[in-house]
């Protein structure tokens, strides 16, 4: 029973967790940087969790009823954890929050993400150690004590997997991200309620007295209190070991994820099983440690355990490399059979070094507990604390140091060499270890060649050499977003930005479309003075308001720092926007930058971003258009673009459903797709747009030849705008379930998914951010609206909008 208890807690754990950042990345935007805030925030209290219940258990009689306590008062937060977070859109609140002064808002955000976080996490990281001190009492002086309490934290662990795949695949789909928490709520009450029945049903045959100093004589106190001196001093090794443990083990799940990364199509579902994959290894190596007997002191199974991951760690590296050749990952007929694969390839590539990691810390557990006469839960503890503050470091560090400092395959390197030279200390120090002498350094040695030959095949010049024959980087960043890149063809004179490898954000081929994208909504709007760009990419769009001489000031809000630098090496064709005095880069996220500022613009334009991507979907929902509609001027136009080639049918009316539910009027026009698909605009106003002839001769004069010389001919008469104009679209229902070809099994299992998903919301909003999760399905299923699909939608579902948000007069 205490198993299954654990089990669920552990499950509610990680709902909360993918729950809990979700909500608060709506305040503090979705950069690295509001990301490292919460990630301390919570690992930080788990850590204080443990560590006060590493005392606290072994002072109370029940330790069982600990826990109960805990799961409740969790419980009773998480139900708390959404009105909290409504004080943060309080004016003064919310001003802290978007101070312009980057120290006061970083102290702003800890401070409010301790707040939300704090009681909640130090309650759950207190479940361990009252857990392990109560599986300790129930068999007082039975050396499987600690193996039991292994055994629990791999099912907790375990818990965790489930908790991740249920949050990523069902549950915020069904029940929206708050919804999500509310459930993981009932879960740890009912897990507090059990345990608190189970606690007065049953009371260990061993306690833990409090101190009675009149019974004791002073010399058997001292003796005690001298003992527990020593057995403190004798877990520094441990503890550094544990810490040593959490470290890598998180800086690894950074740069695992990274990697991955470079071949995933990197949607949440994809996400979630690297995490689910990583969790469960860890889970399964944390089982081995309770079954792996006594026949190897722990001492020695944990230096054999760090050497091995030396070797294992860029041995995994290499396998990815042979496995997907570096490509982009798009195995199988379907979403399912594409997820399925991935998921196969994550457990070959991290599946085993994670497993062996997963030894070191319930190794420490066991070598501290031989080595002191402190309680199970004191050293569980203590020690798991050292390991999850560790780990919070290892995660940063990974992300900001290592990978833009080393790069990711030298990274990969350090953390092996680091297991690598505390596996080899640990053995040659090792004196009572049995066997001859000379096999130890022997057997370290040679794991440490091998390992630094593995190493060394993960040489990053092979990253920097030319891709292909005729190609070149101009620019090869590893950053905390990813690998950003920018390679020239030489044969075909073309330019491209792409971030990890397979995703283009724009190129010189296409800069006529690219431009386009600014060019249409300018030339729509009569008087654009302030212009804000979501999003800059190469700045081939943002350019296309400095060639309009009525635009005053042009904004361009970029969130990666290393493609806003990108930027410049497409001065040619951006018309050196980066360095224009009339323009203007923000590097911040888009959504949280209209939330902030106080400026109002005459057009806000949001470029092309990926559905599917993690969180990406927060910039297609009611609340961010309600943001940007705030930030307009008196007869300012809001365009967003969309890829057609990326949505399916019912992706693409949730976004326009819910654009429309915020815009009075919403039109429709096509900036590239007269050949089956490409780009759609949606343009919302509060009045009537109006273009004439005369009026569009006059702003065609306004704008200058491009750098390039080449000029738009598709967008510069009358006839262009009356072609591109395809109607108004107001919120309504879903739309024709297009015939289109796939296998009847993929349509069972698509619309297995999609029921659960009531009919009437059809909007995509924070709290049910359906295009994020909806999207990767269409993918899998090939059901883009691109070639003959656009044709057949357009036909059946476009070919009647009514035509009066846009006044196109001769």
């Amino acid at each position: 029973m205490i198993y299954l208890l654990f089990f669920l807690t552990g499950a509610a754990g990680l709902i909360y967790e993918m729950s809990w950042s979700r909500q608060i990345g709506i305040f503090f935007g979705h950069t690295v940087n509001a990301a490292a805030v919460v990630l301390a925030a919570y690992f930080g209290g788990m850590a204080l969790g443990y560590a006060l219940a590493a005392r606290w258990s072994t002072r109370i009689r029940r330790p069982l009823a600990g826990y109960a306590f805990c799961e409740l008062g969790v419980a009773a937060w998480a139900l708390l954890t959404p009105l909290v977070l409504g004080l943060f859109k309080l004016a003064p609140v919310a001003a802290l929050l978007n101070s312009e002064n980057e120290a006061l808002q970083t102290c702003a955000r800890v401070i409010a993400a301790l707040i939300v976080l704090l009681p909640a996490t130090i309650a759950l990281g207190a479940t361990l150690p009252f857990v392990a001190q109560h599986l300790a009492l129930e068999a007082p002086g039975d050396p499987r004590s600690q193996e039991r309490a292994v055994r629990a934290y791999a099912l907790n662990t375990a818990g965790a997997v489930a908790g991740v795949l249920l949050a990523s695949f069902a549950l915020i789909v069904w029940l929206g991200v708050a919804g999500s928490s509310y459930l993981a709520a009932g879960i740890s009450a009912a897990c507090g309620l059990s345990a608190l029945i189970l606690s007065r049903a049953r009371v260990p045959g061993l306690h833990f007295p409090l101190p009675q100093a009149d019974t004791a004589a002073p010399s058997q106190a001292a003796a005690t209190k001298d003992a527990a001196g020593r057995g403190e001093r004798g877990q520094g090794i441990w503890l550094a070991l544990a810490a040593l443990s959490g470290f890598g083990t998180l800086a690894l799940q950074v740069l695992y994820v990274r990697l991955f990364s470079m071949t995933f199509n990197n949607s949440t579902y994809t996400f979630g099983g690297i995490v689910a994959v990583f969790l469960l290894s860890l889970s399964l190596g944390s089982w081995l440690a309770a079954r792996r007997g006594r026949s190897l002191p722990p001492r020695q199974a944990i230096a054999w355990a760090c050497l091995a991951s030396a070797v294992l760690i860029p041995l995994s590296v290499l396998l990815f490399r042979a496995l997907t050749g570096m490509r982009y990952f798009n195995y199988g007929e379907g979403f399912l059979q594409y997820i399925g694969a991935a998921l196969l390839l994550i457990a070959a590539v991290i599946g085993l070094p994670v497993a062996v990691l997963a030894l070191v810390l319930p190794l420490c557990w066991d070598a501290a507990l031989q080595a002191s006469g402190e309680s199970l839960g004191s050293i569980v503890g203590r020690l798991t604390a050292a390991n999850t503050l560790a780990a919070t470091s290892g995660s940063l560090l990974a992300s900001f140091a290592l990978m833009p400092l080393l790069g990711l395959w030298m990274s990969f390197a350090l953390i092996a060499a680091l297991y690598g030279l505390c596996g080899a200390l640990l053995l040659l120090l090792n004196r009572e270890a049995a066997g001859p002498a000379w096999l130890r350094p022997a057997a370290a040695l040679g794991l440490l060649a091998l390992a630094g030959l593995l190493s060394a095949g993960l040489d990053p010049q092979l990253e920097r050499s030319a891709p292909s024959k005729g190609q070149r980087y101009l620019m090869l960043a590893d950053t905390a977003y990813g690998r950003i890149d920018v390679i020239e063809d030489l044969k075909q004179q073309n330019r491209r930005l792409r971030q990890n490898r397979h995703y283009t954000l724009g190129g010189t081929k296409g800069d006529t479309l690219e431009r386009r994208q600014g060019r249409l909504p300018l030339l729509l709007h009569p008087a654009p003075r302030k212009v804000c760009f979501l999003g800059l990419a190469t700045g081939i769009t943002a350019s296309s308001a400095l060639l309009d001489q009525r635009v005053e000031q042009a904004t361009a809000v970029e969130l990666i720092p290393a493609v806003a630098r990108a930027a410049a090496l497409f001065s040619d064709h951006n018309a050196n926007f980066v360095s224009s005095p009339r323009a203007r880069v923000v590097v911040n996220d888009a959504r949280y930058y209209l939330y902030a500022t106080p400026e109002r613009y005459d057009l806000i334009i949001s470029d092309l971003f990926v559905p599917w991507h993690s969180q990406t979907g927060y910039l297609y929902t009611v609340e961010h258009y309600r943001a940007a509609r705030e930030r307009l001027a008196p007869g300012g136009y809001f365009c967003q673009w969309l890829p057609l080639y990326q949505l399916g049918p019912r992706e693409l009316e949730l976004i326009m459903n819910s654009f429309a539910s915020v815009f009075p009027r919403c039109s429709l026009w096509l900036g590239q797709g007269e050949n089956g698909g490409g780009t759609l605009a949606l343009i919302g106003s509060e009045e009537q747009i109006s273009l004439s002839r005369s009026e569009l001769a006059a702003r065609l004069r306004t704008l200058s030849l491009p750098q390039d010389g080449v000029e738009d001919t598709e967008l510069d008469s009358l006839e262009d705008f009356q072609r591109a104009y395809l109607g108004d679209w107001q919120p309504g229902g879903f739309g024709l379930q297009l015939s289109l070809p796939k296998t009847e099994r993929h349509a069972e299992i698509e619309r297995g998914f999609i029921s659960a998903v009531p009919a009437e919301r059809q909007l995509n909003t924070d709290e049910h951010p359906l295009v994020e999760f909806l999207a990767p399905l269409a993918h899998g299923h090939d059901q883009m609206l691109s070639g003959a699909r656009w044709f057949i939608y357009q036909e059946q579902r476009l070919a009647s909008l009514p035509r009066e948000n846009a006044q196109l007069l001769p």
